[in-house]
C-alpha cells in the first residue's frame, strides 16, 4: 500500500489494524502543562447558556469536563486552544 493510500486511511480513522505497544507508547509525546506539570484531574466547567440561543428557550447550565494540571492548577492551553475555559 502507498503512502498515500496509508495517510488517507489514517485521516480517516480506519488504521483500526495497528497495535499499540508499550514501546509506542513510550516513545509518544508527552502532554505538557505550560508550568511543566504532566499530571491532569478531570474538572467539570459550566457555561450559561443564553435563554436566546437555549432550545428550551430557558437559560440553561452547561457541563464541560476539562482536564486541569494538578501542579499548578490552570487548564493548559492545548486542551484549551478555543480559549472557552478562561477563569
Amino acid at each position: 500500500m502507498d503512502n498515500e493510500k496509508r495517510a488517507a486511511q489514517f485521516a480517516n480513522g480506519m488504521q483500526s489494524n495497528i497495535k499499540i505497544t508499550p514501546e509506542i507508547i513510550k516513545n509518544s509525546k508527552t502532554i505538557t502543562c505550560e508550568c511543566g506539570g504532566v499530571l491532569f484531574r478531570e474538572e467539570l466547567f459550566f457555561k450559561v447558556l443564553s435563554p436566546l440561543i437555549s432550545p428550551s428557550g430557558q437559560e440553561q447550565l452547561v457541563p464541560m469536563p476539562v482536564f486541569v494540571c494538578t501542579k499548578c492548577g490552570k487548564v493548559p492551553s492545548v486542551f484549551d486552544s478555543a480559549e472557552c475555559f478562561t477563569r
